[in-house]
């Protein structure tokens, strides 16, 4: 992280879990999408190199049918998290800000 992401997750420490989350589900994400192009590498050669027939290929198809799912949820998932983190960002922030205006308020000078 650079500059400025470090100071807004000092600013918000409550970020952290959210912004843990969501790099936690993205790294789910990419493992879910090497198993998806593994099984789907497997299903064309065995169909077109292997000669193989639909029977031999369900097993794997109904397996990267179930990949591609659970790639879809947690593609969701990835999203609602993310959006989360930036709503929890922004109300920290703001919430900061208020405070700062309101100490300023109180101790400036009455003319």
């Amino acid at each position: 992280m650079r500059g400025l992401a470090r100071r807004l997750l000092r600013f918000v420490p409550a970020a952290r879990r959210s912004i843990a989350l969501t790099a936690a589900l993205s790294t789910v994400s990419a493992v879910l999408v090497v198993i998806q192009a593994g099984l789907l590498a497997g299903v064309v050669a065995d169909a077109f190199l292997g000669g193989a027939g639909l029977s031999h290929l369900t097993p794997a198809l109904l397996t990267l049918a179930g990949v591609v799912l659970a790639q879809a949820a947690l593609s969701w998932a990835v999203e609602t998290s993310a959006a989360r983190t930036g709503v929890v960002v922004v109300v920290g922030v703001r919430a900061r800000l208020r405070r700062q205006a309101r100490s300023r308020r109180l101790s400036a000078p009455v003319l």
